[in-house]
């Protein structure tokens, strides 16, 4: 061998970007080239070239590629990182079996450069247009959540004057016929879920334009908690369910916004008495643990399927269970209560068994 021809060995086997594969007559490969090894692995060493390939059309043939020595062919290697590459393949025949070399195609390369830079650039379109079309959404669902505000604002006063003037007249119920106690009744009762609405269409709007702002002061928390459980004690009476507290650890004083808690708590307790069969236990519990607060409201209701679950936080997500005595909700209540225990720093969540309750919960840090 002269010392050009070393030359050139080494660098086809050391240095060169080339597939160089030695295989016997049968087609197994039987020594392979740096670059060779590098692109389909150590293990393609010993293995029969047409294992090599990705074979799309199930049309390979070792014999054809031996019997047509010098001719070139595009095949589809399987590579060691798991992407199928296509070389340009040309078998030369020897005594032995023969050599395998392969090479990119210089066109293909150059065609698949040209399509990534055609792709490259239509994304950055695309991007700069969804860019714009984000912006202009943001300032529609801020004009949405305005509209919200405003409209939510301004029905409030008329709902709340209906329900006056429907308390001055049951005031003096015995004056009017039964029939007449009863639509009002009916009136009453709807007038409070369509100003219950009203009210939390305002908070969501409040929230969604970011301008949810918390009165935070430091918060007894035993004595809050019961005032709480007290306000709901009428609404649990009427069900003849029973509630009951439990504390627990050291529960230090939190620093909160008191009104927002108190709306957290009382939709938690609320929603517990609302999902819960006559006569049954709801249970709150309050207990200091590793530097927070948690609440936990468990039910013994009929449960929430797992499926239901993910969306109960979202507005106007509900689950399929509906309220043991008719209740009405607005689906509003429980992505309300995220929003304000999240940015008191908190976490919210639920825990539910269909047949076996559920337990809504959530966390504040306990704060100097």
């Amino acid at each position: 061998m002269t010392a050009t021809e070393k030359i050139l060995t080494d660098y086809l086997q050391e240095r060169s970007s080339l597939l160089v594969l030695q295989c016997d007559r049968e087609g197994v490969v039987i020594s392979a080239n740096s670059y060779s090894r590098s692109l389909l692995g150590e293990s393609c060493l010993g293995t029969p070239f047409g294992k090599l390939l990705v074979d799309f059309n199930d049309r390979f043939d070792m014999n054809e590629l031996q019997n047509e020595s010098g001719v070139p062919h595009l095949l589809n290697f399987s590579t060691a990182s798991g992407m199928p590459e296509t070389l340009r393949v040309t078998f030369f025949a020897n005594d032995g079996g023969g050599v395998v070399i392969g090479e990119h195609d210089v066109v293909e390369l150059q065609e698949f450069r040209t399509s990534v830079l055609d792709l490259n650039q239509s994304l950055g379109n695309l991007t700069r247009e969804l860019q714009k079309k984000n912006v202009e959404l943001q300032k529609l669902n801020d004009m949405k959540n305005q509209f919200l505000g405003m409209a939510a604002h301004d029905l409030r006063n008329p709902i709340s004057t209906i329900i006056t003037y429907t308390d001055m007249y049951l005031d003096d119920e015995s004056a009017l016929p039964t029939d007449m106690v009863e639509v009002l009744g009916d009136i009453r009762s709807l007038s409070d879920f369509m100003l219950h609405m009203i009210v939390q269409l305002l908070d969501i709007s409040v929230i969604e334009m970011g301008k949810l702002v918390l009165d935070e002061q430091l918060l007894e928390v035993v004595p809050f908690a019961n005032e709480v459980v007290r306000l709901n004690s009428l609404l649990a009476q009427k069900k003849a369910i029973i509630l009951e507290q439990h504390y627990r650890g050291e529960l230090e004083r939190v620093r909160c916004d008191r009104h927002k808690l108190k709306q957290v708590m009382n939709n938690l307790i609320s929603n517990a008495i609302k999902f819960s069969p006559q006569g049954t236990v709801v249970s709150i519990s309050v207990f200091g643990r590793g530097g927070e607060m948690r609440v936990e409201v468990r039910d013994q209701g009929v449960g929430i399927p797992d499926h239901e679950l993910e969306r109960l936080f979202k507005p106007f997500g509900r689950s399929s269970v509906r309220a043991t005595a008719g209740e009405q909700s607005t689906g509003l209540g429980l992505a309300i209560s995220r929003r304000i225990v999240e940015s008191h720093g908190g976490t919210i969540g639920v825990e539910s068994t269909p047949g076996s309750g559920s337990t809504f919960w959530f966390t504040i840090p306990f704060r100097a």
